[in-house]
C-alpha cells in the first residue's frame, strides 16, 4: 500500500523522527489450539492444494515494530502484535516490506518511508516457530525488496535470511519437480519436512536461488484502495468473482486505506479506527461467499487481526465447512474453541433481537470478556447483535457460541444482564413469555427490559424489571 506517497510534507518531515526499538526473544514454541490449526485440520488428509484453503493473514505484518510520534505510528503501524504471537495466534500469510539500508549495512521493515526494526528482529522469532510447529505451513510475501541495487546487496540478504532459514524453506524446484501455487500440496510440505513458501518480486533476489518463488505468477493481491467500508465491498464482489478460476494464491485484501477512494482527510481517523470498521463485515462476507454464493477465499488478509476480525476463526469455518465438518467434528478439533468457529458455518440461525424502540440487543465495544454488559444499540447486523436461544433456554451470542446472556447479581429487579461463559447454571436460562418477552428462568417474575428513562438512546444498558409489556420489554426476532 503506497500510503505515504500521499501524504504531506508535513509528516514526511515526522519520519526522520522515526526509531527501532530493541531486541525480542526468539523462542517461539507452544501456543493454544490455533497454533497448530493446519496438523489438526488436515492430519488425516493432507493431499489438498494450499490454493483450495482459507488461510489468515496480516497485511504489512512486520509494522508492529514502528515506534514513532503518534501522528506517523497512527498512520503506519498496521499490527499491534509480533509475528511469534501472529503464528501462535493462527496467521499464515505474513505480507512483508523491506528496504536495504545499504549506508547501515542492513535491512529494515518499512512501510513506505516510515521505518521499523532490523529484518532479524522481525523474522527470527517466525523461524522459531516454524521449527517447533513442522506442520504449520508459513507464506512469507516480500511484497516489497527495496534498493537492491547490485549482487553484492543480495548477497548480503541472503547471508541472513538463506543462512537462518534454508532448513524450512520449500524450493520451486526439488528433484527435478517444479512446485508453485498451482499443484503444491499440504502433503509435499509435509513430505520434504519444510513448512515455509517465500513469494518475492525482486528480479535479482529471484535469480539468486529456488527457494524464492516469484510473485508475478504465483500471487494475486489486488488492493482495494479504498477508505470506506463501502468502496471495499464493491472491491471484494468483483474481485473474488475475477479471481476463481486462477491457480495463483489469491488474497483478499480487507484492510481499508488512509485518503483512498472515496474518504476524506480526517485527523481523528488512524488505521486501527479504521481497521475497527472493516474488520467487523469480514466474517459475514467471507462465510457469505463461501456459503451462500458457493465462492472460495483463499488468503483473507487484514490490519489489527485481533480486533473485531475473527479472520482466523473464519479461515477454519471455511475449511471446515469445505470438509463437511459437523459439531461433534469442530468440537473435537477445537474443543476449546469451538464455539467462537462454529456458529460461523454451522446449522444454527443466529438473529438480532430488536425492541419495540428499534434498538438491537448488543455487547458494550462488541466485548466478549466476562462481565461485560449487554445494552441495546442502533441495529448494524454484526455478529455481536446476532443471538441464538438455545432448547434449553440458554441466549448465545454469536461472537462465541460458548458465551450467554447472565442475570448479574442475586437476580433481584433491576440487576444487570451481562455475558458470561455458558455454564448451565439457571441465571443463563431464559425463555419466551406473553408479547415477544423474553422471561429469566432465575427469577421468574423479572423480564429482559432497558434501564428506563433512555428506551431509545444508544448504550442503555440491559437488565431485569417487572413485566409490563412496553416496547422496551418486547424483543423481535429479525
Amino acid at each position: 500500500m503506497k500510503l505515504f506517497r500521499k501524504l504531506t510534507s508535513t509528516v514526511g518531515i515526522l519520519t526522520a523522527l522515526t526509531f527501532s526499538i530493541g531486541t525480542q526473544a526468539t523462542t517461539c514454541s507452544g501456543g493454544g489450539e490455533y497454533s497448530s490449526w493446519m496438523e489438526r485440520l488436515y492430519n488425516q488428509n493432507s493431499d489438498i492444494r494450499l490454493r483450495d484453503i482459507a488461510i489468515p493473514g496480516t497485511h504489512d505484518a512486520g509494522t508492529f515494530s514502528i515506534k514513532s510520534i503518534a501522528p506517523v505510528e497512527a498512520l503506519s503501524v498496521t499490527q499491534s502484535r509480533n509475528l511469534c504471537q501472529q503464528a501462535k495466534e493462527g496467521i499464515r500469510y505474513f505480507d512483508l516490506r523491506v528496504n536495504n539500508d545499504d549506508d547501515n549495512d542492513k535491512f529494515i521493515i518499512v512501510h513506505g518511508s516510515i521505518r521499523g526494526q532490523d529484518l532479524p528482529l522481525v523474522l527470527d522469532p517466525l523461524y522459531e516457530f516454524a521449527k517447533s510447529h513442522p506442520k504449520e505451513i508459513l507464506i512469507m510475501d516480500f511484497q516489497e525488496l527495496n534498493n537492491f541495487v547490485d549482487s553484492t546487496d543480495v548477497q548480503r540478504f541472503n547471508d541472513y535470511f538463506l543462512t537462518k532459514f534454508s532448513d524450512h524453506l520449500i524450493p520451486n524446484n526439488k528433484a527435478g519437480v517444479s512446485y508453485n501455487s498451482e499443484n503444491i500440496l499440504i502433503s509435499d510440505a509435509w513430505n520434504m519436512n519444510r513448512n515455509i513458501i517465500v513469494l518475492a518480486n525482486e528480479s535479482k533476489v529471484l535469480a539468486s536461488s529456488n527457494y524464492y518463488w516469484p510473485r508475478g505468477s504465483n500471487i494475486n493481491s489486488p488492493w482495494a484502495n479504498a477508505a470506506t467500508v463501502e468502496n471495499l465491498k464493491i472491491h471484494q464482489d468483483s474481485q473474488i468473482i475475477k479471481h476463481q478460476n486462477t491457480n495463483e494464491f489469491y488474497v483478499s485484501q480487507m484492510q481499508l486505506t488512509f485518503m483512498g477512494s472515496g474518504g476524506i482527510i480526517d485527523k481523528l481517523n488512524t488505521l486501527k479506527s479504521m481497521a475497527d470498521k472493516s474488520n467487523t463485515f469480514l466474517s459475514q462476507w467471507m462465510m457469505s461467499y463461501e456459503i451462500d454464493q458457493g465462492l472460495e477465499p483463499n488468503i483473507i488478509m487484514v490490519d489489527y487481526y485481533e480486533r473485531r476480525s475473527k479472520v482466523v476463526e473464519t479461515s477454519i469455518a471455511i475449511d471446515l465447512h469445505r470438509n463437511g465438518a459437523s459439531l461433534t467434528d469442530t468440537k473435537t478439533l477445537f474443543p476449546n474453541s469451538y464455539g467462537a468457529i462454529y456458529p460461523l458455518f454451522g446449522d444454527i440461525t443466529f438473529r438480532q433481537l430488536k425492541n419495540g424502540y428499534g434498538k438491537c440487543l448488543d455487547l458494550e465495544d462488541r466485548s466478549l470478556e466476562n462481565g461485560n454488559d449487554i445494552h441495546q444499540w442502533s441495529c448494524h447486523g454484526a455478529d455481536s447483535q446476532r443471538w441464538y436461544l438455545d432448547p434449553k433456554g440458554y441466549l448465545r451470542n454469536k461472537l462465541n457460541f460458548n458465551k450467554c446472556a447472565t442475570v448479574s447479581g442475586s437476580g433481584d429487579k433491576g440487576s444487570n444482564i451481562e455475558i458470561w461463559d455458558c455454564n448451565e447454571q439457571i441465571n443463563q436460562r431464559w425463555s419466551e413469555f406473553g408479547d415477544h418477552g423474553l422471561r429469566s428462568q432465575y427469577s421468574k417474575q423479572y423480564m429482559l427490559d432497558i434501564k428506563g428513562g433512555y428506551w431509545s438512546r444508544n448504550g442503555s444498558a440491559a437488565h431485569l424489571w417487572t413485566y409490563h409489556g412496553g416496547d422496551s420489554q418486547r424483543w423481535y426476532w429479525r
